[in-house]
């Protein structure tokens, strides 16, 4: 029995093993596993043709409740554990808050000038068109069939000749003659009378049955010519038949091979235009890494040339010099993205005085979550955010921290000593409620 499992539920519920058997009625009935993927369920239905699938389809609408109420709780307990990793990333941020200054503590803020020397090495890229697949050339031609020839005709059976005719021949039968003519003379003049006419009679069936037997000549003469121009006639149009078959094949055998031969011939022309494209633009691509190899290594000569340069210069008291290497100790400082990280350093080298103009992030980077909760009954997110006190705070510690960060990795960086005083001036950009301008 061929059951079909709804659109709605086909993706999820999948038929097994169908078996039968007969009840005690004498009724044919189906025992039908079905099983759920998703739920994990296996069961088996039992039913005559007609309720079967009713069965099937009340089975698979008790377990798509069944399912959805998995969805459900799946679902709560994702957002749970949802929740709790926002929980986690707020915290975290929070903490990236407070230690915004002990994370440069640690580490060494001194400039190492190799870091910015640049050394790498130059990688030369291969060609990255794979060399060409030639086409192959066919082993041969495509040549035609042997043609199939016809068979050469035999010789028919002689025909049927006919028959002589052979005409009665007379047979002489003397004449009774009687004892008184015998004694009169007269039996031997009968005797000859009738040899006479036996003669005639026999002289006639000669000539007779001679004409028989050159009709039967002629006749049987004129058959055998004409089985034998019939003969003649089948041989000559087998050999025409065979001749126009063999000219023709042989036409196809010569068609054949011009066109073997012209096809080599191109796909010959094509390979060698292929592959000397393919190594022309080798060489292209060859002689153009040649060319940046040649670029990239004057341009990190170039590079060590002004680093060293420029150390010497900042060791000598640049005033350039220094603001440039500055901006190097806080262009290596790393912030978190919510924070640019983005200044403007000048350098007054009478009085040795730094200036660094910074720009602090915005007072709105600390309205952030404390904590995230999944409400079951609502099935929504609850934020519960720091207090406006808690962010002043926070936000306070952040510039301090910053500033105190700054001016740290610019002494700590300063170890020939061009500084003996830093000012710093923190900036911060928001748009003015009143104005709707940004200051």
């Amino acid at each position: 029995m061929k059951l079909v499992i709804s659109k709605k539920y086909e993706k999820l519920c999948k038929l097994g093993r169908q078996t039968s058997s007969y009840n005690r009625h004498g009724e044919k009935e189906f025992q039908q596993t079905v099983k759920h993927l998703e739920l994990g369920l296996v069961k088996e239905v039992r039913g005559t043709r007609s309720v079967l699938p009713k069965k099937i389809n009340e089975l698979l609408r008790s377990w798509d409740i069944k399912y959805q109420a998995h969805l459900v709780r799946k679902s709560k307990e994702h957002n749970k554990v949802r929740a709790a990793e926002m929980t986690a990333a707020a915290e975290k941020k929070l903490d990236t808050f407070r230690t915004i200054l002990a994370r440069s503590l640690e580490i060494n803020n001194t400039l190492d000038w190799d870091l910015n020397i640049p050394n790498g090495h130059f990688k030369t890229e291969k060609y990255p068109v794979k060399e060409p697949k030639l086409i192959v050339l066919p082993d041969g031609p495509h040549l035609p069939e042997e043609p199939l020839l016809p068979s050469k005709p035999k010789p028919d059976k002689k025909p049927k000749l006919p028959e002589i005719k052979q005409l009665k021949k007379p047979v002489f039968e003397p004449p009774q003659v009687s004892l008184l003519k015998k004694l009169f003379g007269d039996g031997e003049k009968k005797i000859q009378e009738y040899q006479a006419a036996f003669d005639a009679e026999l002289r006639a069936y000669e000539e007779q049955q001679n004409a028989e037997n050159h009709a039967h000549e002629l006749t049987v003469n004129a058959l055998m010519l004409k089985h034998k121009d019939d003969y003649a006639n089948k041989l000559e149009d087998y050999e025409k038949k065979k001749k126009l078959l063999i000219d023709r094949h042989q036409a196809e055998v010569e068609t054949a091979m011009k066109i073997y031969h012209e096809n080599q011939s191109q796909i010959a022309n094509q390979n060698e235009s292929a592959l000397l494209k393919w190594k022309d633009d080798q060489q292209k691509w060859d002689e153009t890494q040649k060319r940046k190899h040649q670029l990239f290594m004057e341009e990190q000569k170039s590079q060590r040339a002004s680093v060293k340069q420029l150390s010497m210069d900042w060791a000598a008291g640049n005033p350039q010099a220094i603001v440039r290497h500055a901006s190097l100790v806080l262009g290596q400082s790393k912030y978190p993205e919510w924070i640019s990280g983005n200044y403007l350093v000048q350098y007054d080298s009478e009085a040795k005085l730094l200036k660094v103009q910074f720009e602090l992030p915005n007072t709105d980077v600390v309205d952030i979550p404390k904590s995230i909760k999944f409400i079951q009954t609502t099935g929504e997110f609850k934020e519960t955010r720091i207090s406006a006190a808690e962010q002043k705070i926070l936000y306070d510690s952040l510039c301090y921290q910053i500033a105190i960060r700054t001016v740290n990795e610019l002494y700590e960086a300063d170890t020939v000593s061009n500084i003996r005083n830093i000012l710093f001036n923190g900036n911060v950009s928001y748009v003015d409620l009143a104005t709707g301008k940004d200051s």
